[in-house]
Formats: C-alpha cells, structure tokens, sequence
C-alpha cells in the first residue's frame, strides 16, 4: 500500500503551489498545439512546477486512492461485523424455536378427548362448539360426510353467518333442524 504523504510533505506541496500562483503567467496562441505547453519563468517557478507536477501530484493522487480503498475495507469490516452480530442472535433464535416446534408436533399429533362438559358448552359457545366439531371431524373414525359439516362450520364462522354455523353443527350431529332429546326448542 503506497505510504499516505505526512503533513510536512502535504505542507510542501502547498508552498510550491501558491509559490506558482502568481509566478506563471499564461499567454494563449492560436498557433500552438492544443496540447502543448510553454512556460517562460525564472528556475526557482520551474522547478516549483516540475515538482508539483512531477512528484506531488501523483503522490496526493495515490494517497487519495490508498485512503479511498481503506475507507471501502473499513465499511466491509463494518458490514461484516455487524453481520456477525446479527447471526448469533438469530441463531439463538431459531434453536430456541426449534424445541418448542417439536413440542408442539406432539401436541397436534395427540388426540383431542371431548368431555360432556364440552359437549354441554359447545351448545352455546360457537368457539367449543367448533373446536369439539374439529375433534370429532378429525378424528380416524370421522367420515368424508362429517369432515365436510366441519368445514362448512369453519367458513360459516369465518364470514361471520351464525344461522349457517349452528345449522352445519346440527347436520353434523345428525339432528337436522330438530332439538335434541329434552332440549327445548328456541322459539
């Protein structure tokens, strides 16, 4: 890596530069290449030009590029550190979720048990009355008929329509629109 000019040669540099200001005076002729140059000075202003071309230059161009690819490393650095920081949080994360998923795979897995209370609840709850229909309606012995009223039930609840919700839930429990034994109709 090219070495960064120090303040006294940066110091240097701007001596001979303002020593030029008013040492150089420029005259413009039509008859000279476009790119041609001439300079008529004293040697003290040429050699001040010379060394301002020549060597201090291209030396603050290089220290410019050389600051230039350390700032690009030092925001790479950044990035990857800051990245770094993120992982193991991340990480820890998905560890931690990794034992609660597999928990909860065994819970789904296991078998709902429907108790009368339930039962007794879901004639007026909507909430029981479709979770003891999802226990019943998945279970290995429901049928394609019962899997069917379960999924009426759950898009009845969904757009809000209650009369469909309960009508589903009474065709699932084969009463039609009739009260069970020693209910008493609704009127």
């Amino acid at each position: 890596m090219p070495k960064t000019p120090d303040a006294e040669r940066v110091r240097a540099a701007e001596s001979r530069a303002a020593s030029l200001r008013d040492a150089v005076q420029f005259y413009e002729s039509p008859a000279l290449d476009a790119e041609t140059l001439h300079v008529y000075g004293r040697k003290a202003a040429g050699d001040a030009l010379r060394a301002l071309i020549g060597t201090d230059v291209p030396a603050l161009v290089e220290a410019v590029r050389a600051l230039e690819d350390e700032a690009d490393r030092l925001r790479g650095d950044a990035a990857r550190a800051e990245k770094e920081k993120r992982a193991p949080a991340a990480a820890g994360k998905e560890a931690a979720a990794e034992p609660a998923a597999e928990d909860l795979g065994s819970l789904l897995s296991a078998p709902f048990r429907v108790t009368p209370a339930m039962v007794s609840a879901a004639k007026d709850d909507p909430l029981m009355a479709l979770a003891v229909q999802v226990a019943r309606g998945a279970g290995a012995e429901a049928g394609e008929v019962d899997r069917a009223r379960l999924i009426a039930m759950a898009f009845a609840a969904a757009r809000g329509d209650m009369e469909t919700f309960w009508g589903a839930r009474r065709k699932r429990t084969g009463l039609g629109d009739e009260p069970a034994k020693g209910a008493k109709r609704k009127k």
